[in-house]
């Protein structure tokens, strides 16, 4: 113990040491930085935390956890060059265990113009993810057994040349990467997009056109591959201000591995129109061997709704498909429902989930103290490809004082390969009421159950106290106070899932 401790002493003493010439040599060189648009903001959190079931089991084994955090976000913002980088450096320390647990987390993006038609996109991301839905955990803190490290990063060159206005195009390669600390259960992954695509340019006043072609290809280093094809070239006639006809014919060449017939391959057609009576609400209807009838109507300001419905006989998701949206915004709310359904990977998905929440549903820079780390929501690891069918309502309400948000979804997933059904069905909300100047309380409470091979419940609910302290001998630095009690219930037909865990954490973030 007293070595683990000796331990702990010296390498929090190295991180605050490197911290320190970090800020040194930030403070000495800021005013350069800002000129050239570079924003380089370091922090470090320390927590303590104690909590009673740290292998989230159904035996309870109660542990100190000390958790020292570096942290590293780096923005730039020009004409030419728009990077935004954020990065941190999770240390945990069990003092029962007398061990050190390393997790790094990683979000880049990044877009170069190369010149006013060519432009390189690049990514990155280290993460931690749930390996099985129905061993849920939210964090790295607890329940260790159930995480799968990820690393993914990608770069994308691309091309949009206007030729003399006859066409516009877009000509782009999107090369990615995801790989796993668990390959028993997801392989390592490649995937390589080639995306043409040309449409009409400003010559065509009575018609429009466009071709495309996207060709998609996942290399797994285990398991089948995944390819998607598609072509398509669409014509347009404009007949009068309200109303305008259209066709469209593809061939679409999908191939994995399914035991379903939710996918085919071959050529597509539909023709239709559109009507446009007023700005606010347009019908466009399209019949062929793939259909559809779409509606968009915006009733009153600052609503918009729409629905499409498709009957499809060609392509990855055959059938009767429905997507429809609901956008709401006012100057206090923000309103969204979303349905959609779509076929994806274990491997795509991680490619879009984001590592840090960094702004608000107002797109507005924020500390947020109610953040976790890992949604409770991700399917887990899989080499499958499933359909997604997904529903999801969100409400974000704010005041001079207060911010509430609350969101509902319910997805299912249909794995192709193994045919089995998934279905999820979860709330979230979380309320942050600052009453006084830098201090505020919130509450979060979630709620998610899970039907599969082993159904399962999760609670959990969060409630705690910050502030925020101005550190004067820094320019805009701060210290975040934090003092927490977390509540968490899981129930589940596997008895060695079944666990409940009560957790207290005082913890102080560095702003530079």
């Amino acid at each position: 113990m007293v070595m683990g401790s000796m331990v702990m002493f010296s390498r929090f003493k190295k991180i605050v040491m490197f911290l320190v010439r970090i800020h040194l040599v930030f403070f000495i060189s800021e005013q350069a930085l800002y000129a050239k648009n570079w924003l380089i903001l370091p922090s470090f959190t320390s927590s303590e935390i104690y909590t009673d079931n740290y292998s989230l089991s159904a035996q309870k084994k109660g542990a100190f956890i000390s958790e020292f955090s570096p942290g590293l976000s780096i923005t730039n913002k020009t004409n030419r060059l728009n990077v935004n980088l954020n990065y941190k450096l999770q240390d945990l320390y069990n003092e029962s265990q007398d061990k050190f647990n390393l997790y790094h987390k990683l979000q880049f993006n990044s877009t170069y113009k190369a010149s006013n038609f060519f432009n390189i996109d690049t990514r990155a991301s280290s993460n931690q993810v749930n390996i099985s839905s129905n061993a849920i955990s939210s964090d790295n803190i607890t329940g260790a057994g159930n995480i799968a490290k990820t690393n993914s990063y990608g770069v994308s060159p691309y091309w949009t040349p206007n030729f003399n206005g006859y066409a516009l195009g877009n000509f782009r390669v999107n090369y990615d990467a995801v790989n796993t600390s668990d390959t028993t259960v997801m392989s390592n992954m490649t995937k390589t997009d080639e995306i043409v695509s040309l449409s009409s340019g400003s010559r065509f006043s009575t018609g429009t056109w466009n071709v495309n072609y996207n060709n998609s290809d996942e290399i797994r280093n285990v398991g089948g591959n995944v390819k998607y094809q598609n072509a398509s070239l669409n014509l347009q006639e404009i007949i009068n201000r309200k109303v305008k006809l259209f066709s469209s014919v593809g061939y679409a060449n999908n191939v994995f591995e399914t035991v379903t017939d939710s996918s085919k391959n071959g050529v597509y057609y539909t023709v239709g129109g559109i009507w446009a009576p007023s700005w606010r609400t347009s019908l466009e209807m399209g019949y062929g061997n793939n259909s559809h009838v779409t509606l968009n109507v915006m009733p009153v300001r600052n609503l918009q709704m729409a629905t499409t419905f498709r009957n499809n006989k060609v392509g990855t998701n055959t059938g009767n498909v429905w997507q429809a949206r609901v956008n709401y915004q006012a100057q206090r709310s923000i309103v969204n429902v979303n349905y959609a359904e779509d076929t994806t990977t274990t491997q795509a998905a991680i490619l879009n989930l984001p590592v840090f929440n960094t702004v608000n549903a107002f797109n507005e820079a924020v500390y947020d103290p109610t953040a976790n780390s890992t949604a409770i929501d991700f399917a887990g690891l899989s080499n499958e490809v499933y359909v997604r069918k997904r529903a999801d309502s969100s409400y974000n309400f704010r005041t001079s004082k207060s911010f509430f948000s609350f969101k509902a979804y319910n997805e299912r997933r249909i794995y192709q390969l193994s045919n089995n059904n998934q279905f999820v069905i979860g709330m979230s909300s979380a309320w942050n009421w600052m009453f006084s100047l830098n201090k505020s309380i919130y509450i979060t409470p979630n709620w998610q159950e899970t039907t599969s091979f082993n159904p399962n419940t999760i609670k959990q609910i969060r409630f705690g106290f910050s502030e925020r302290l101005p550190l004067h001998t820094i320019r805009n630095g701060s210290i975040n106070l934090l003092m927490e009690y977390g509540y968490t219930n899981q129930n589940s037909n596997s008895i060695n899932s079944n666990y409940d865990e009560n957790r207290l954490t005082a913890s102080a973030m560095f702003l530079f």
